[in-house]
């Protein structure tokens, strides 16, 4: 579970958390989240996240079947290091769902059972749905704001 937590923490940093309810999600053909993006900046409540060589490695990816996927490095020994939350007995999956216009809500599954634990995010599209900027207000009440870039 310790693998969970971490991961939920790095979606956290790199996009957003919260809770929200699914209302069975629309659609995800044609929707400007699909496709693979890197973290550019982000605040929490209101004070700029540092990063490291390593956070700027790290990618999200929304699939068209419904699939997220979160690429997490770490340094270690002076590399980054592409980590993987499933150990033996651990799988972790994520699915992602548009629950209306502009929030998407990401589903945990541990080892095929859904988790309670979810992470809910609004956004806003620029740059000819290039850049998008989430928001998400944490379970302890922070505000999450991420800006992310299509590769």
């Amino acid at each position: 579970m310790k693998k969970l937590a971490k991961l939920m923490v790095v979606l956290a940093i790199s996009l957003f958390l919260s809770c929200s309810s699914d209302d069975g999600g629309s659609s995800t053909s044609g929707d400007a989240i699909i496709g693979k993006w890197k973290f550019v900046s982000g605040t929490e409540n209101g004070v700029a996240q540092v990063l490291d060589e390593c956070d700027l490695m790290e990618k999200t990816e929304f699939k068209t079947n419904g699939d997220f996927i979160a690429e997490d490095y770490d340094l270690e020994n002076g590399d980054c290091v592409l980590q993987d939350p499933n150990e033996p007995g651990l799988t972790i999956t994520t699915k992602w769902v548009k629950v209306a216009d502009n929030s998407y809500e990401v589903k945990f599954f541990v080892n095929g059972q859904e988790n309670p634990m979810k992470l809910a995010f609004t956004t806003v599209f620029s740059n000819n749905n290039n850049t998008v900027t989430t928001t998400a207000t944490e379970e302890d009440g922070d505000i999450v704001v991420s800006v992310l870039e299509k590769v």
